[in-house]
């Protein structure tokens, strides 16, 4: 397999994610195979390393969403300290 055909895959994988979700995802690959290129492996060996993206996809949109959740419990909490904080004042 090479960059395209993994690239492709992964598109129809990811296609029900959010536009930022797959951007992100999509740029997480590109740059495994930048540096990949960039110390002389060939796409073949890159997709090989990279492994069958269809195992391990759930995985990975799931540690995505669970860290958006997290980032946005974070946010909260912060708003909900600064709003009582000024109603103590």
């Amino acid at each position: 397999m090479n960059r395209k055909e993994y690239m492709d895959k992964l598109e129809k994988l990811i296609e029900n994610c959010s536009s930022r979700q797959k951007s992100e995802i999509i740029a997480d690959f590109n740059e495994h195979f930048e540096i990949g290129l960039s110390k002389g492996h060939s796409e073949e060996a890159i997709c090989e390393s990279l492994g069958d993206i269809s195992e391990y996809i759930d995985d990975l949109i799931n540690k995505e969403e669970s860290v958006r959740a997290l980032t946005i419990k974070q946010s909260d909490k912060i708003t909900t300290m600064i709003i009582e904080s000024d109603m103590s004042d």
